[in-house]
C-alpha cells in the first residue's frame, strides 16, 4: 500500500489517466485471449476424427460465451459409396445429402485408388471433406474403388470400421450405359469412335473379356475381394433398378445401416416425365431437386443376339453375386 501511495503522490493526474487507460487495456485483451475461439490439433484417433477444430474456451466470463461451443470441424468419413459405375451412384449420393443428419463430398475423391493422392496422408484426405457438426456423418463416392484390386486392403487398415455402400444394376444395362458415356466424350474429343457391338464383341464373335466396362461388371469377383477385408454387415448392398423406380425404399435402407433418424418420406419423391428419372423435393430448398442435364443419355439401340451373349457372359457371375449377397436380383 505504501508503494501504491508513494506512486499517486509523486504522479500527476495526466499519468494517473495514462496508467488506469494501459490497465484497462491489458485486462481487456486478457479477456479476449481467454474468451476467444482456441485452433486445436484433434488427434486422438486419426482415422476417424483428426481434423482442425475451433473450440469455444469454457472459461469465458459471460454466460452466453460459456454456453457456446463450436464443434463444426472436417471428419474423417463414416460411410463411403464404394460404387459401381453407371449404377446410380451420383443419384444415391445427392438424394442422401438431403438428410439432414448427412454432409457429403461434392466430387470425387479418389484417395484409396490414386497413389499420389493416398501418398499425401490421411490428413490431405481430410481436409478435402466438408464441415460437419456432432450427430452427422461424413460420405464421399467414388465407384473406381468397388473395381480396384487394392482399395480393400488401404482401407481397412485406415479404417476397418467403415460402412460401405454398393448400389448395382444389371450388368448388361450398367454395360450400355458406361458405353454411352464414354461415347459421348468421344463425340466431344472429335476422336474414333465405335459400335456398342464393336466395343464388347471380338472379331470371331465371343465377348471381349478385355473391354474395361465389360470388366466392372463382374460384380462376384469385386465383392469377393472387399469380403477379405471387411464383413458383410458392413457392406449394404442396394438395388439400382429398385432405386430407379422406388428410391423411397432404398434410402430408407441406408438410414437403418447408418442408424440414422427417419427423414425421408414419399412424399418428397416424385417422377419427371420431362427428365426420365426421380425428382425430390427437400426442406432445405424451395425447388425439387433434379440429377443433371448429363445423366439420361439416350442408349444406342443393341441387337438382339448381342444382348443374348452378355446376358450369357454374366449368367455365372450373377448367380454367384446372388449368393453373397443373399437376393436374387433377377438380371
Amino acid at each position: 500500500m505504501d508503494c501504491w501511495r508513494n506512486l499517486l503522490n509523486k504522479c500527476s493526474v495526466k499519468q494517473l489517466f495514462l496508467i488506469c487507460l494501459l490497465c484497462g487495456i491489458v485486462y481487456f485483451t486478457a479477456h479476449q485471449i481467454k474468451c476467444h475461439d482456441v485452433l486445436k490439433w484433434e488427434s486422438s484417433d486419426i482415422r476417424h476424427d483428426t481434423s482442425l477444430r475451433y473450440v469455444y474456451n469454457p472459461n469465458c466470463t459471460t454466460q452466453s460465451d460459456r454456453e457456446y461451443e463450436v464443434d463444426e470441424r472436417k471428419r474423417f468419413p463414416t460411410s463411403i459409396v464404394i460404387g459401381v459405375k453407371k449404377g446410380g451412384t451420383r443419384a444415391l449420393l445427392n438424394m442422401l445429402e438431403a438428410h439432414p443428419d448427412i454432409v457429403s463430398a461434392h466430387r470425387e475423391m479418389h484417395y484409396f485408388d490414386y497413389e499420389e493422392n493416398f501418398k499425401r496422408g490421411v490428413e490431405y484426405y481430410i481436409d478435402q471433406m466438408p464441415v460437419s457438426r456432432p450427430g452427422q456423418i461424413t460420405i464421399e463416392k467414388s465407384p473406381h474403388y468397388f473395381v480396384t484390386k487394392y482399395v480393400p486392403l488401404r482401407m481397412a487398415m485406415v479404417s476397418p470400421n467403415l460402412k460401405l455402400i454398393l448400389i448395382v444394376r444389371d450388368p448388361v444395362s450398367r454395360l450400355i450405359s458406361d458405353y454411352t458415356q464414354l461415347d459421348s466424350k468421344k463425340v466431344v474429343k472429335n476422336v474414333k469412335r465405335q459400335l456398342f457391338e464393336e466395343a464388347v464383341l471380338l472379331k470371331n464373335g465371343s465377348v471381349n473379356a478385355d473391354y474395361v466396362p465389360v470388366q466392372v461388371g463382374l460384380y462376384s469377383m469385386h465383392l469377393k475381394n472387399w469380403l477379405k477385408y471387411f464383413p458383410s454387415d458392413q457392406i449394404l448392398v442396394l438395388d439400382g433398378e429398385n432405386f430407379i423406380s422406388n428410391p423411397y425404399e432404398e434410402l430408407k435402407r441406408v438410414e437403418e445401416f447408418l442408424q440414422l433418424k427417419s427423414y425421408y418420406q414419399e412424399s418428397q419423391f416424385f417422377y419427371s416425365e420431362e427428365k426420365g428419372f426421380y425428382c425430390w423435393k427437400t426442406r432445405r430448398k424451395t425447388q425439387p431437386q433434379c440429377l443433371g442435364d448429363k445423366k439420361g443419355r439416350t442408349h444406342p439401340n443393341v441387337p438382339d443376339h448381342v444382348m443374348e451373349k452378355l446376358k450369357n457372359y454374366y449368367k455365372s457371375s450373377n448367380e454367384e453375386f446372388y449368393r453373397l449377397t443373399h437376393k436374387n436380383f433377377n438380371w
